[in-house]
């Protein structure tokens, strides 16, 4: 595994249980005058996603962010393609995380 992936698997777990927390009620929206910054954080890594090709962000949300199906890829791209992209895509996203 590359440094790149091991930063990736380290935001989608944040992301994830964050969400988690958010979704149980362990965690509320921010007000004006409460900040919550793992809020925050999930905000920002689906602003930085959509700042993406729709392409990376695609593989970004089902690889490492949503709970889906480990061949979802297979009705849209060839095996070979797939791994390339993915390999494009996170290292695009973890190059927009750590500017």
């Amino acid at each position: 595994m590359n440094n790149n992936e091991e930063i990736m698997l380290y935001i989608a777990k944040m992301y994830k249980e964050i969400k988690q927390e958010v979704a149980e009620g362990r965690r509320k929206k921010p007000n004006n005058y409460v900040i919550d910054s793992g809020v925050e954080f999930v905000e920002y890594i689906d602003r930085l996603l959509e700042l993406l090709p729709p392409e990376y962000e695609k593989i970004i949300r089902n690889d490492y962010l949503n709970e889906r199906n480990k061949k979802w890829w297979q009705e849209y791209f060839k095996k070979s393609t797939y791994y390339r992209r993915k390999s494009e895509a996170v290292k695009a996203f973890v190059d927009c995380v750590t500017l």
